[in-house]
């Protein structure tokens, strides 16, 4: 394993998650790429995976069953697949919440592995995200709608989606209860919220290219190209910055392109926190058999250096949706195994995730 910083179970649990081969296509940010042999580590890749050689520890095992003090799961059967939760979040004050589906709520893990109810939701909800101030938005793709809730757990409206918005990969919750929609071309159109939603044709005037935006209004996004992957910091177009819609005929550019170690296949920004953007990295390997390794890497956004690389294991029982959450707490990784939802942690510099918060 490859970790950088120190490795956090003590404190907030665990979550290992499994997740599928990320694409991203945005600004020509295509995700997936032919494979060569596999470069060589530059001097300073190498001084980080020998720094990065720490023990992995801290993990928590939130059992299947019944009853507010488990995860709903229906194991696999004859053609038809495992299903759980199928989300993970983590809110502000290092809190994880759990998508439970089955269960139909958003369950939040308390210490030392104890679960709660936080808020009810539709069995078909699929994500959900945390807002800046610990608001969440939960996510129906088959409804088109998002359910909104306070930090507290009580219910703050709801918003339709416009069906004429394709490929949207999973929803983000801003201040003022503002949703935005963020599509597999690695771009986020904003959907207002309950009190004011945005009209499709306003959102998509006004997208912002990235998968995630900084506090500054840069767009983070990744991108791979022969077997190597980068972190690009993306200077939106015109006013786009601001919110307002971008000039006609100006693209978006990047204004910095921070190189990530080893080979790679496929990359996805998975979440930001303050300076800190976080992927999931995948490989294809064919020797001795055709096989995925998997990887989560965090970078400082300002100059690349990297803060976080962990092995990922193989999916479990089955493919969550959102299986790596990223906030000020740090990043989380959640797999489902026969026996439960494994969680893992991984604490992030403090100096840099706090920027967030302090903002």
């Amino acid at each position: 394993m490859r970790h950088i910083g120190r490795h956090w179970g003590e404190r907030l649990g665990g979550l290992v998650v499994a997740g599928g081969l990320g694409i991203g296509l945005g600004l020509g940010l295509g995700a997936c790429a032919e494979r060569p042999s596999e470069p060589e580590r530059t001097g300073a890749a190498a001084a980080a995976e020998r720094a990065a050689e720490r023990p992995s520890d801290g993990r928590v095992l939130l059992a299947w069953g019944s009853g507010p003090g488990a995860l709903g799961y229906r194991a696999p059967g004859f053609e038809r697949v495992a299903e759980g939760p199928s989300a993970l979040a983590l809110a502000p004050d290092g809190s994880v919440l759990v998508l439970d589906r089955l269960a139909g709520r958003i369950a939040r893990v308390g210490a030392g592995g104890a679960l709660e109810t936080f808020a009810s939701v539709p069995e078909d909800a699929e994500d959900v995200a945390v807002g800046p101030d610990g608001a969440v938005v939960a996510w129906s793709p088959l409804r088109a709608q998002a359910w909104l809730f306070e930090a507290a757990g009580a219910a703050a409206g709801e918003l339709a989606l416009s069906r004429s918005l394709r490929e949207v990969v999973g929803l983000e919750l801003g201040a003022s209860r503002r949703v935005a929609a963020r599509t597999a071309y690695q771009e986020l159109v904003d959907l207002g919220s309950p009190a004011a939603p945005t009209p499709l044709e306003v959102g998509l005037a006004g997208k912002r290219e990235g998968a995630f935006v900084d506090d500054a209004g840069r767009g983070l996004a990744a991108r791979v190209s022969r077997g190597t992957a980068e972190l690009w910091v993306v200077l939106q177009a015109g006013p786009a910055a601001t919110g307002a819609a971008a000039s006609p005929g100006r693209r978006a550019e990047p204004v910095a392109r921070h190189a990530i170690p080893g080979a790679v296949d496929a990359a996805r920004v998975v979440g930001r926190s303050g300076d800190i953007a976080c992927l999931r990295l995948e490989r294809v390997v064919a020797e001795p058999a055709v096989a995925v390794t998997r990887r989560a890497v965090c970078l400082d956004a300002r100059d690349g250096a990297l803060v976080l690389d962990v092995e990922l294991p193989p999916p479990g029982t089955y493919l969550p949706r959102r299986e790596l959450a990223v906030g000020p707490a740090g990043l989380v990784h959640g797999r489902p195994t026969a026996d439960g939802l494994e969680l893992v942690r991984h604490v992030l510099p403090a100096d840099l995730a706090r920027a967030e918060v302090s903002r």
